[in-house]
Order: C-alpha cells, then sequence, then structure tokens
C-alpha cells in the first residue's frame, strides 16, 4: 500500500504508468495502480479533496476510470470534480478512458465542459465498452452487477497546449 508520502519510488519504477482512479479497494485491471481514497492496493489518496499533488505534471500515460461516484458530502457536482487533475497529471498524447452507466454524471462530456481550457480532446465518445475490458465486472452501489451493455466508454486525449 502506498499513501502520498510514499509513491515516488512507485512512480519512478513504472516504465508505463497507468493509474485507475477510484477504482475502491484494488484495480479491476492487472498491473494498473488504483487510487481510491479506500485503496487496501496501490495509492490510498483522494482526487477530489487531495488532489494528486504528489504527482508531477505530464507525468501519467493513462488514466482509466470506471463508474465513478463522488458522494455529496464531498462535492458529487460530476466530471469537472476530478477531470481537471486528471488532465494535469497526463502526459501529452496519453489518454482518459471513462467507462460508465449512461446515467452516471461523474461520466458525461457536456457541452458546458471547456475542454480546450484542459488540453484535451474528445477521441471517443458513449461508445461502448472496450474490448480489452470485457472480461472486467461492474457493481452498482448496491453490490448488484452491471451488465456490460449498459456500460459506455468516452476516451479523451491530452493535446499540445
Amino acid at each position: 500500500m502506498f499513501t502520498p508520502n510514499n509513491t515516488k519510488d512507485l512512480l519512478e519504477s513504472q516504465e508505463r504508468l497507468v493509474l485507475e482512479l477510484f477504482g475502491g479497494k484494488t484495480a479491476k485491471v492487472e498491473g494498473d495502480i488504483n487510487v481510491d481514497r479506500i485503496a487496501e492496493k496501490g495509492i490510498r489518496a483522494d482526487i477530489i479533496i487531495d488532489k494528486l499533488s504528489f504527482i508531477p505534471n505530464n507525468r501519467v500515460d493513462e488514466i482509466i476510470v470506471f463508474n465513478p461516484y463522488i458522494p455529496k458530502e464531498i462535492s458529487g457536482n460530476g466530471i469537472l470534480d476530478y477531470l481537471p487533475e486528471a488532465a494535469r497529471i497526463l502526459k501529452i498524447g496519453g489518454e482518459i478512458i471513462i467507462s460508465g452507466t449512461r446515467n452516471n454524471k461523474f461520466t458525461k462530456i457536456n457541452p458546458s465542459i471547456d475542454l480546450v481550457h484542459l488540453d484535451l480532446q474528445i477521441r471517443e465518445i458513449q461508445i461502448p465498452l472496450l474490448e480489452r475490458f470485457a472480461n472486467l465486472k461492474f457493481y452498482r452501489t448496491d453490490g448488484s452487477e452491471i451488465p456490460k451493455d449498459k456500460i459506455l466508454t468516452t476516451i479523451l486525449r491530452k493535446v499540445q497546449p
């Protein structure tokens, strides 16, 4: 288990750095680094409250977000709760892959979001779950499984400012 105070070794040991945000206790994809406030494996940190200030700008190759949820007492406004910080740590050319249910407000890119200001552009929007994640299971907060055909994916790419 890493915390923001001892992640330097972890970040420097990775040739290709892939973070899973809001992963819960462990990452869904083997080899990814889970980042969650309840992480038991990965980095215990909260992207909303603490930010990820211990990760340098433009350091992460890919960020994966699976069906994120942010409690109202923390913020809970939508994708802009975490997208600016994710964009900050993402390398130019890197991607943020956001997968979740159609009604999840933490996965929606609406027209009022200024992606240009975040140096992001849409590569794909609301496409089916990527094949590389087909073996994963997704669950609602009540513990019931979400059918894979109910999961949609948006991919954002970081571009040169």
